[in-house]
């Protein structure tokens, strides 16, 4: 299921913490997390089996080097194959040095046809078989179903309760979803750990329309997925250089309408460089707003060189003034896209 258009620095491998969050009070994850949707998604993302040694060296580097131990893949990214590569690669790095620690969350995929609450555990297994794991970090329903949520909640209760996963996170749950399914958990003694939702500088609607604060209120960690709006806020494309496929169409129409948020990106990027001493990019700044705003960033990362520049975002923040320059820039491009699956 494509979202159209829709996190430990340092305490192992690498030697400065600057920060961790704890999910459901138990999950350290570092404050930026790698999202593995294009992992074998064939289609949306042009996957080839012969990207998987370069998919290892971004894995590698998160953990090793870039302070990153949180990875998000899904059982319907590249039907399970985003799931067996990312157990390979922690499988090979523990047998390489078993002192990192690793959190991989995976997601179930709500279909109608799948009936009561076994369903999900059932799906958490085969999710735990392909990822070579005996318990997930965390687990989530991918989006609200059209019924029969109550059965999806038991069913990932149980998931808990047995001892499959370590924390339980919902995706694409609006205000009132979030306070339902955190109260029936909690009813259980279940804390609710995560609801992953779209949000960018390109994505904005949870800032207006409750779901921050109900987030808040319930202790909810957001997960912020497409936080570069599928690349547009890289700067990397332009009206010659536009990505290949579904993508395509979408880069090309927004892109004159976030001209001067773009400007922004790159004017706080190069002031940034300057006065820290580093190399921070575009892709940097936007994603350093989105933890600026309160959310688990959870960017993508095909190329070794994705992974150095979204890990090195951990290295610096954006002050108060800096927010309200992206925030107002992006206002006024007028573009706030909706979040396709988000229910109410």
């Amino acid at each position: 299921m494509s979202k159209y258009f829709s996190l430990l620095w340092g305490c192992g491998f690498v030697s400065v913490c600057v920060g961790e969050l704890l999910l459901g009070g138990k999950v350290s994850i570092s404050k930026l997390g790698i999202g593995t949707w294009a992992w074998g998604d064939k289609f949306y993302w042009n996957y080839e089996s012969g990207q998987d040694a370069s998919l290892k060296e971004v894995f590698d580097y998160c953990v090793k080097e870039g302070g990153v131990n949180f990875f998000d893949t899904a059982e319907v990214y590249g039907l399970g194959r985003s799931e067996l590569l990312c157990g390979r690669f922690r499988r090979q790095l523990l047998a390489d040095d078993n002192k990192e620690n690793v959190v991989l969350a995976s997601k179930f995929a709500p279909l109608p046809f799948r009936l009561g609450s076994n369903c999900v555990v059932s799906a958490c297994q085969d999710s735990l078989d392909r990822m070579g794991i005996e318990k997930m970090g965390l687990y989530q329903l991918h989006w609200p179903a059209l019924f029969q949520n109550e059965a999806y909640w038991d069913g990932i209760a149980k998931c808990y309760e047995r001892g499959l996963i370590e924390s339980v996170g919902v995706s694409n749950y609006g205000q009132n979803q979030l306070r339902t399914v955190h109260k029936f958990l909690a009813d259980r003694g279940i804390p609710l750990a995560t609801n992953q939702i779209q949000y960018s500088l390109l994505s904005r609607q949870a800032d207006n329309n409750g779901l921050k604060r109900a987030a808040q209120e319930l202790n909810v960690t957001l997960l912020a997925y497409s936080p570069l709006a599928q690349g547009i806020l890289t700067g990397k494309f332009d009206a010659t250089n536009l990505p290949r496929g579904p993508r395509s169409a979408v880069v090309r129409t927004t892109l004159p309408r976030v001209k001067g948020l773009l400007d922004a990106l790159k004017d706080i990027a190069v002031s940034k460089s300057e006065s820290q001493n580093l190399d921070v990019s575009m892709s940097q700044v936007a994603l350093n707003w989105c933890i600026a705003k309160g959310t688990v960033p959870i960017p993508g990362a095909r190329s070794l060189k994705q992974a150095v520049d979204n890990c090195a975002t951990l290295k610096w923040t954006l002050d108060d003034a800096e927010v309200k320059i992206l925030d107002d820039k992006a206002s006024a491009s007028g573009v706030n896209v909706p979040a396709p699956l988000e229910g109410r």
